[in-house]
């Protein structure tokens, strides 16, 4: 059984960030994190470090906050997708969703020009096949 924090070393770690590595190579992703449900790294794969994972962590807390407070008011249930575009066309994806026992939210970083849901649905569902199977 998982425990609320995973260990940031082990077998269980390295799965994670070897399959999120080939995933974010894949997607041409500038960053992918995993954050727990405290705000804490789970996975920190900064490759070009525009956005550090210091940053991700604040605009994933900050948002989730957010989302508390118009989750709160609308009837529309829980939001999953943030998509943040910047003025440079980069896109910032937060993906709020369960997995590893908790509520968590990956944080991934899209060059100008370049698809990510296929990639995002593959790590969550890489996520969920791994909960599945401990």
């Amino acid at each position: 059984m998982l425990s609320k924090h995973p260990p940031k070393e082990g077998p269980l770690q390295q799965m994670i960030e070897s399959e999120f590595m080939k995933i974010m190579n894949l997607g041409n992703f500038e960053s992918v994190y995993l954050f727990s449900e405290e705000g804490l790294p789970v996975v920190e794969l900064a490759g070009r470090g525009i956005v550090t994972a210091d940053h991700a962590s604040e605009i994933a807390l900050t948002m989730g906050k957010a989302l508390e407070n118009i989750e709160t008011e609308a009837t529309t249930g829980a939001i999953r997708e943030v998509l943040i575009l910047t003025d440079t066309r980069r896109k910032i994806d937060l993906r709020y969703f369960r997995a590893l026992e908790q509520n968590v939210t990956l944080v991934v970083v899209v060059p100008p020009g370049k698809t990510y849901r296929s990639h995002t649905a593959r790590m969550i569902r890489y996520l969920s096949k791994l909960q599945a199977e401990l």
